[in-house]
């Protein structure tokens, strides 16, 4: 049992202990010599979440192949470091096991050419439970455990070989409908599945799941073909986490939970009416017959289920408040109140390889990407099934949202504000993760925010302010912000740093650094889990609390790199090649690091130094003004006493007015009445 740290397993072995399983060379020779089978077909996708799932398999295959850089990346004529490499960029994208072997020529299938291409790298991807514990999310799923497998897999195998490519080896996914391979054949060869006697496949840990190949000239390790008595893996070791691999204990205890609960007990954190800092909402700044979607209970717990079917890790229902919206698209639209809901999903960015990193070297970009791709994915999936159910829906994301995320996971219950200032923590995987919103007009019951006590925690932890390498976490108090309670981080400087830091791609060292980044599962740290179950239900006990559980996480080296979790290598990506970058990252904690908060010069651009919300252009910032701006900020009380007397917003929350000629928008009108009944239909997405 792990009792006060992680484990140390390599990352690039996976969650399922593959390495323990016996092998047998002597099945490859039977399995080259099987005829080649027929060309691929590609079936009908299935109606409604089916044709869903089919569009966006279909986006991810258009990258199953293209142009190879026209050079080799550096570091790449090592093949066990490269097997590293590309098995833990697999499981980073959440493959559920990985095999690599050489491809014979019996395996291409008959009418296909054979490549140049002598590696196979073999995915297999668990099938997603079926929720048959609600009603509506079962019908939605049945029939397409399958479809939703296949586009999950194209969407990682297309990932992958486009990583190869940069690399400057050919590769290509072998996607479904378009498979020149024999995946089954390649599968026993790779070592992750066993060939019955009546020719169906099984694999040690996975009852059912899907497949499917990259092909490439990349020199690799192979893994050895399975031995039939590998069938018989799930003993006692398995159950209690051989290898630090994932337990059984834990899969059955997630396999248990109700399918529209997220896999962290989120019912047992208190509730509240209000989000635990400050919000003055009045001063913030910016068809089908659908009857038998008439219970809002019933419905989110159908849309809860749905996400987590396609894989959200949390998810939260709000209302969308008026100031959640923007007031303008970029190029200087605006923006009206078009659906009253949001469902509200966070993706995990990944523990273990957080683990490996210093959190601003050349993995954080990625995990950053992977997060928003994968958010992207699931809500532009609900939002096109919501739409053949007669819905208005639209998908939220990085690269194209008409509201601001970070209220929204407030008031949907999925954290608390904290002193990294413009992010959010969960209570079981702290900063670590992306958000993606999805708002609907489909009736459903809200929840509401969320008290663990996590004011009280960042007034005393001061680590995130402490490891920040551009020293843009304050490490005062808390002030009010256009309206909203906050430890302000100094925007500027934290964006600035992220596009032009020399030693990595972007940064997320307070995500890295946090206390609460943790795993909290039955397979975390006894430690970890007592504390985190300390936190949600002694909250009284919170400022003897953290003291203790902050001088603990350092003297545990919590923050610091784990070496066995490293599996990519240090590269950065110049136009159309892989060079060796000019350094890399590799910071510790430093839990000496004393800083005055008297002395932190931090910039405050209050609304009323925002750009005109109309203007596509971009606007010269006046650092030295903003740093002046200190002066203006109200604290909390001050804040509150203003409010209780009548006193007027102060002119600083005024925004920039438009520069066009139409009237500023009132961020606090709701065109929504509070009745779903008297909805104004909004427009169709």
């Amino acid at each position: 049992m792990r009792l006060l740290k992680n484990g140390d397993r390599p990352y690039h072995l996976g969650p399922f202990p593959l390495e323990t399983l016996p092998r047998d060379e002597r099945i490859a020779g039977p399995e080259i010599a099987r005829p080649h089978i027929a060309a691929d077909t590609n079936k009908e996708a299935g109606p409604l979440l089916g044709l869903s799932l089919r569009a966006y398999r279909d986006i991810f295959s258009r990258v199953a192949e293209g142009e190879v850089a026209p050079i080799r990346a550096p570091d790449t004529d090592d093949p066990m470091r490269c097997t590293v490499d590309i098995k833990g960029a697999a499981y980073f994208m959440d493959a559920s096991q990985v095999g690599i072997c050489r491809i014979p020529l019996n395996a291409w299938r008959a009418g296909a050419t054979p490549r140049a291409h002598t590696h196979a790298i073999v995915l297999l991807l668990e099938h997603q439970r079926v929720p048959h514990d609600e009603p509506r999310a079962r019908s939605w799923a049945e029939g397409n455990v399958q479809e939703l497998a296949e586009m999950r897999a194209t969407e990682i195998a297309g990932n992958l070989a486009g990583h190869i490519r940069l690399m400057g080896f050919d590769a290509r996914a072998d996607v479904p409908g378009q498979r020149f391979l024999d995946e089954e054949r390649l599968a026993v060869l790779a070592g992750l599945a066993v060939r019955r006697d009546d020719e169906s496949l099984a694999n040690p840990y996975v009852d059912a799941f899907s497949l499917i190949v990259i092909s490439t000239d990349y020199d690799l390790i192979c893994d050895s073909p399975l031995a039939a008595a590998a069938l018989n893996a799930k003993g006692f070791r398995y159950w209690w986490g051989i290898n630090d691999a994932q337990s059984g204990r834990e899969r059955n205890r997630r396999a248990k939970r109700a399918s529209w609960a997220s896999r962290y007990p989120m019912e047992t954190v208190k509730r509240v009416a209000r989000p635990t800092t400050l919000i003055l909402d009045d001063e913030v700044n910016p068809a089908a017959d659908t009857s038998a979607y008439s219970d809002p209970a019933a419905n989110a717990k159908a849309i809860k289920a749905l996400s987590y079917f396609l894989g959200s890790d949390l998810t939260g229902i709000c209302e969308v408040p008026r100031y959640a919206w923007y007031s303008h698209k970029d190029d200087g639209t605006p923006i009206e109140m078009y659906h009253r809901y949001a469902v509200v999903m966070l993706i995990d960015q990944g523990f273990e390889t957080m683990e490996g990193a210093s959190g601003d070297d050349w993995i954080s970009g990625s995990q950053s990407m992977r997060g928003y791709q994968r958010g992207a994915e699931i809500a532009g999936i609900m939002s096109h099934h919501l739409g053949q159910l007669g819905f208005s829906a639209r998908a939220q994301t990085n690269a194209d949202s008409d509201v601001l995320q970070i209220p929204l996971v407030l008031l949907a219950g999925l954290g608390e504000l904290s002193r990294i200032g413009e992010l959010v923590l969960n209570p079981f995987v702290g900063p670590r993760f992306k958000s993606v919103v999805l708002t609907t007009d489909i009736p459903l019951d809200v929840d509401k925010p969320i008290d663990f006590g996590l004011q009280t925690f960042c007034q005393g932890c001061l680590k995130c302010a402490r490891e920040c390498p551009c020293d843009a976490i304050p490490f005062g108090d808390k002030v009010m912000f256009n309206g909203y309670e906050i430890w302000k981080p100094d925007a500027e400087r934290c964006a600035r740093y992220r596009v032009t830091n020399p030693h990595g791609s972007a940064c997320g060292r307070c995500m890295k650094t946090c206390p609460i980044n943790k795993v909290v599962d039955s397979d975390g740290p006894l430690l970890s889990r007592a504390a985190s179950w300390l936190g949600v239900n002694a909250m009284f006990l919170k400022k003897l609390m953290v003291p203790v559980a902050t001088w603990a996480d350092d003297a545990l080296g919590n923050g610091r790199r784990n070496a066995a979790k490293k599996w990519w290598f240090d590269h950065e990506v110049v136009g159309d090649r892989v060079v060796v970058p000019k350094g890399v990252n590799q910071r510790e904690i430093d839990p000496s690091r004393k800083v005055d908060p008297a002395k932190q010069r931090l910039a405050y651009y209050h609304a009323s130094m925002m750009p005109p919300p109309d203007t596509a252009e971009p606007v010269p910032v006046d650092r030295k003004a903003a740093m002046a701006a200190k002066a203006l900020l109200e604290t909390p009380n001050e804040a509150r006493a203003r409010m209780a007397a009548g006193g007027p917003a102060p002119d600083h929350y005024t925004p920039t007015p438009p520069i066009g000629t139409g009237p500023a928008k009132n961020l606090a009108a709701n065109p929504y009445s509070t009745d779903f009944a008297d909805m104004k239909t909004p427009p169709s997405e």
